[in-house]
């Protein structure tokens, strides 16, 4: 977010890639895919420098991190028709973005292989599996936190999201 409104500030760029005022909405950045990327491929690199993954999974991070991002959007705009609360569209929306994340990580190990492990695919689908059921307990806690946040925002300040407003 902070290099979103430091792009928006700066005004060295076209119109097309920063915003037409300083109080543009969080809906109006999501709906700029090109930010939204820039972002997820910076804390990557900055999780790759401080030692996370290391730089050759910069881009299979990308990949979970932007799928992650689009299917979150996606169902948290899509979901507004059936519920009209945002606490339950954030915790929905979480879950799913996490549960779609852990495929896409299981497909990328499963489809790239690990070095130096003499398992079958079989058993290394069972490990990859256990794996996602502890992220996906983890990503429970996640979404009612993320559900708290947004509610939080709307209340205090539904200028941040557009589509929230009153």
């Amino acid at each position: 977010m902070c290099c979103c409104r430091f792009c928006d500030f700066s005004g060295k760029y076209p119109p097309l890639w920063r915003g037409t005022s300083q109080s543009d909405t969080l809906d109006r950045y999501t709906s700029r895919t090109c930010y939204w990327f820039f972002v997820i491929l910076i804390i990557n690199i900055l999780s790759a420098a401080l030692g996370h993954g290391g730089w050759g999974l910069i881009g299979a991070n990308l990949l979970i991190n932007v799928i992650e991002v689009v299917v979150a959007y996606t169902l948290f705009r899509g979901l507004k028709k059936i519920f009209s609360g945002a606490f339950a569209r954030g915790g929905i929306a979480t879950l799913a973005s996490l549960f779609c994340g852990n495929l896409v990580m299981i497909a990328i190990i499963l489809v790239s292989g690990v070095q130096g492990v003499t398992q079958s695919t079989s058993q290394m689908l069972v490990g990859l599996s256990l794996l996602a059921g502890v992220n996906m307990g983890v990503a429970i806690i996640e979404a009612v936190i993320t559900g708290m946040i947004i509610t939080y925002i709307i209340r205090m300040r539904p200028d941040m999201l557009e589509s929230e407003r009153p």
